[in-house]
């Protein structure tokens, strides 16, 4: 996932991915760093779609953030 930016926060890949929830057109992500939950909201334009990018992210639930950002899309 290069190009995202992650904001309200600074943990940023440091984190590990907990949970994956669609929520209309977008993904929220529920991510644990340093004993501790951060939520974030996952949008963009198409390609890929949602369902795609959705199915990507559960499979690789409990990988940390800067793996995730490794994976071919």
């Amino acid at each position: 996932m290069p190009g995202g930016r992650v904001l309200g926060g600074e943990f940023g890949a440091e984190g590990v991915l907990v949970s994956v929830k669609r929520l209309e057109d977008y993904l929220a992500l529920r991510m644990r760093h340093e004993g501790r939950e951060h939520t974030g909201r996952l949008q963009w334009d198409p390609p890929p779609v949602l369902t795609a990018l959705e199915q990507i992210l559960r499979a690789n639930l409990g990988k940390a953030i800067k793996e995730l950002g490794e994976l071919e899309v």
